[in-house]
């Protein structure tokens, strides 16, 4: 008997389960293996051998071993891909991506909630007229907004790094630019047109990327994210303050752009994606705008959004022309309003995310902000305003924290998440666009004052609030202790002083003989201490929903993964 005769031979391919197999032999013994696509020959090697895709074998028997286990692996790897699981909710990762969110919103709202310090240099060193100068701020707001909807897209496909370098080298090549500037004409296209398209392909892809880490503790991270913009609403008027006098502003502007630049390259080194790209779909997701309560949130956000930001443009020169501040009084000013951003931002999604969910959160801020805005109309005295600027600066830094972990709330489906958000930014932008402009003709037509300027804020954040408040009933009925949060519905029950929230899915929908109540299913899989404390949790859960009188139907949530289940409630 030759060799050849007594060494196993290949079987041909057979059929296991329906999937065609074939024989791999490695080490004298055979197993049996699903047959995958056939993979390059530098796809396949471990660094110790390799094993050619056309079936070559080496001659020690061991690579057919390194295959198996490199096709098994890339297999594993290929689900992973497909199924990211549900949002990690913290660990070093997801943290890291709030940090850098934080640095890249400093970039681009802290910079535009900035523009009060241009426009008061620019009117009393250029000479030009206040309402022609709201237009270089609203368009920056109306570009990064507008934009939104393209980036948002671009971001679901899987080209965040792409679009983000291109919003970085736009918001340097305006930031630069802009320390050129002579003339009104120039000031518009450098700092309202570049800045305004750079920032647009920075911020919604930020945002989005933070909410696919986050579920439980979105709010806390989406606002931790927004208060970027105190933080350079802080920094950039003290870099004013500080270097004009001493360096002149052109190059002031320029050492603003060179902390911009320190910015982006710590962005850039942190940011990961953790969803898939979405190849397939249409820019546009028009469906959502059959959805009542994402249609009432975005009108009522942009009624909200047309007095937003006028006050950070006309405050210091409310202070200067109207109770005579000096420049520098002026200056503290705008720099107090956006210093109390950062706990205006924090604490009330810390609120959200514990206790009420984000929508139920945003409302009373809405109206806190609406009160605060015909406060204004009262203010005569500079400890007034500066009063004014403190509690106007927290209730409007809250609900622009709280705002889009609200919006993110009415999206299901994470990997759509950047459409959706993107779409209703677009909308948004066009009251950002037109709020400061009207407001500074406004105060032309009150010959210098600004009464009417305040009391339209203040009237057009009441309107607002009252869609918002019917976006939420139209998601969960009349029921005031129903709260949207993140995806799912929950109910807060009290009970023996404990404050448990217990799930539910459609509180309207009582269970029937063919569709009887699902039951808890156990909690995920977690280190053996946490387990056990989830366990009880449940227990006394369903203690207390047995004796509540409600036709509910608890159900397992997935913690908010793509296709997460929740069906709105009309």
């Amino acid at each position: 008997m030759s060799r050849e005769d007594s060494e196993p031979r290949p079987s041909p391919p057979e059929k296991l389960g329906g999937v065609e197999s074939e024989r791999t032999f490695f080490s004298g013994k055979t197993t049996t293996a699903p047959i995958t696509s056939r993979l390059p020959k530098e796809e396949v090697s471990d660094g110790n051998a390799s094993y050619a895709a056309d079936g070559e074998k080496d001659e020690d028997g061991t690579a057919g071993l390194n295959v198996l286990q490199r096709t098994l692996t890339t297999r594993s790897e290929l689900r992973s891909i497909r199924n990211p699981g549900p949002p990690p909710d913290g660990g070093t990762r997801a943290w890291l991506q709030v940090f850098q969110g934080h640095l890249a919103i400093f970039n681009t709202m802290g910079y535009i909630n900035s523009y009060g310090l241009f426009e008061q240099y620019y009117v009393a060193n250029l000479g030009l007229n206040s309402s022609d100068l709201a237009w270089p701020g609203s368009v920056q707001i109306f570009l990064f907004c507008l934009l939104a909807t393209v980036s948002g897209r671009l971001f679901d496909s899987g080209y965040y790094r792409h679009i983000l370098l291109f919003g970085f080298f736009l918001q340097l090549l305006g930031i630069f630019c802009t320390s050129f500037c002579k003339t009104y004409w120039q000031i518009f296209l450098a700092q309202g047109v570049t800045q305004g398209l750079g920032n647009g392909f920075v911020l919604c892809p930020t945002m989005s990327l933070v909410s696919t880490y986050f579920l439980k503790r979105r709010s806390v991270a989406i606002s931790t994210v927004a208060s970027g913009s105190a933080t350079g609403g802080v920094i950039f008027p003290l870099i004013a303050q500080q270097l004009i006098p001493k360096i002149g502003f052109p190059w002031t502007v320029r050492v603003m752009g060179f902390v911009m630049l320190a910015n982006m390259a710590i962005i850039l080194a942190l940011a990961r994606t953790r969803i898939p790209p979405r190849k397939a779909g249409p820019v546009l997701e028009l469906a959502a705008f059959k959805e009542p309560p994402y249609t009432l949130f975005i009108c009522g956000m942009f009624c909200i959004f047309l007095a937003l930001y006028f006050a950070f443009t006309y405050i210091n020169l409310y202070a200067k022309d109207m109770l005579g501040a000096s420049t520098h009084m002026s200056l503290t000013i705008l720099l107090v309003m956006n210093a109390v951003g950062f706990p205006g931002r924090v604490a009330p999604a810390f609120i959200a995310d514990a206790y009420l969910g984000p929508i139920n959160t945003l409302i009373p801020l809405t109206f806190l902000c609406s009160f605060m805005l015909y406060i204004w109309a009262t203010v005569k005295t500079l400890n007034g305003l500066i009063a004014f600027a403190v509690f106007f600066g927290l209730t409007n830094a809250a609900v622009q924290g709280i705002f889009m972990g609200s919006m993110t709330s009415l999206t299901k489906d994470l990997s759509k998440i950047g459409t959706r958000v993107g779409m209703a930014l677009s909308i948004l932008a066009f009251a950002a666009l037109i709020g400061p402009p009207i407001a500074g003709q406004l105060i032309q037509v009150d010959n210098g004052s600004f009464l009417y300027t305040q009391l339209f804020g203040g009237s057009t954040t009441i309107l607002g609030t009252a869609l918002l408040v019917a976006a939420r009933v139209s998601e969960t009925g009349g029921t005031l202790h129903l709260r949207l949060f993140g995806g799912r519905l929950s109910m807060v029950f009290v009970r023996g002083g404990d404050s448990l929230n217990t799930e539910l899915k459609n509180p309207n929908v009582a269970a029937t003989p063919d569709k009887p109540r699902p039951q808890l299913l156990p909690p995920l899989p977690m280190d053996t201490e946490r387990s056990v404390g989830r366990e009880r949790t449940e227990e006394k859960k369903t203690k207390c929903f047995r004796g509540a009188k409600s036709n509910t139907n608890l159900y397992a949530n997935n913690d908010g993964g793509a296709g997460s289940d929740l069906k709105a409630l009309a």
